[in-house]
């Protein structure tokens, strides 16, 4: 989500949310009405970034088999693609991403 009177020439900040855990992913392709928390933080001027990584898609086994004896090894290296992916737009301030780590998928 990016802020209001967004302008490309500009340079934001990214507030990036993620839930890590298996089998819960906390996106989906659907507009639900869109989530009161991120509105506000692009009110405020945030870019909203949400990315879940390859174990939290809640495609079955294999998807979370990566997590298995070593949960947060690639949830990790999926975080920083995903982080790396958002800085290589021009309009991404990487100097300031925020992070927040979702407790449960309807935060």
């Amino acid at each position: 989500m990016k802020p209001i009177n967004f302008d490309a020439k500009k340079r934001y900040p990214v507030w990036f949310q993620t839930y890590a855990g298996p089998h819960f992913p906390s996106i989906s392709d659907s507009w639900g009405g869109g989530r009161l928390h991120d509105q506000v933080l692009a009110s405020l001027g945030f870019v909203v970034f949400h990315c879940d990584p390859r174990s939290a898609s809640g495609k079955g086994a294999v998807s979370a088999w990566t997590a298995y004896k070593q949960l947060g090894v690639q949830e990790l290296k999926d975080i920083e693609e995903a982080i790396d992916w958002i800085c290589k737009n021009p309009w991404v301030d990487p100097q300031r991403i925020g992070m927040e780590a979702a407790a449960t998928a309807a935060s």
